[in-house]
């Protein structure tokens, strides 16, 4: 229930968000949950991503993921490796974020997380794009819309195809 409620406040009032997500580690760290202490790593990185203290996002990011593969969490193994390519293509590290990328993109297609895997491929196509190289950027958004209008997302789908008409 913390969770959900971190998801629903995390845009509004980060501040409520971040005492949810807290106080669902601790419960999760009592319990000795791995897979509820992996997403609720995932999110704090994103907490601390949206605060622009990018140090401590990619620190929790990292803890997600070793929690994520312990618990075999996929979901957040695929979101924290996803986060942390948008995080190095915001820094110019290009070379790590696709390989962050296809990581999130392998692990969402092997374990069929589909928005996720939507999700991490439009962002290989903005990595591509800040690059100027607009062919392979397209290739990747017309994957996503391809993906999403299979699977009736319709926000993907949307997002994809405002990528590919930006273009």
């Amino acid at each position: 229930k913390l969770i959900v409620k971190f998801e629903n406040t995390i845009n509004s009032h980060p501040d409520s968000a971040y005492f949810y997500i807290i106080k669902a580690k601790k419960e999760s760290q009592k319990c000795n949950n791995d897979f509820l202490l992996s997403r609720c790593y995932c999110k704090l990185g994103y907490y601390y991503y949206i605060k622009n203290e990018i140090d401590k996002s990619k620190i929790h990011l990292n803890q997600s993921i070793l929690f994520s593969r312990k618990s075999k969490n996929f979901k957040s193994l695929a979101a924290a490796y996803n986060q942390l390519g948008i995080i190095d293509m915001e820094r110019s590290d290009f070379e790590g974020s696709l390989k962050k990328l296809l990581i999130a993109t392998k692990i969402s297609e092997t374990n069929d997380l589909i928005a996720m895997l939507c999700s991490s491929l439009i962002n290989i196509g903005n990595l591509f794009e800040i690059q100027n190289d607009t062919i392979h950027a397209l290739e990747y958004y017309e994957k996503s819309k391809e993906i999403a209008e299979k699977n009736d997302l319709e926000d993907y789908k949307l997002y994809s195809y405002s990528c590919i008409a930006i273009l």
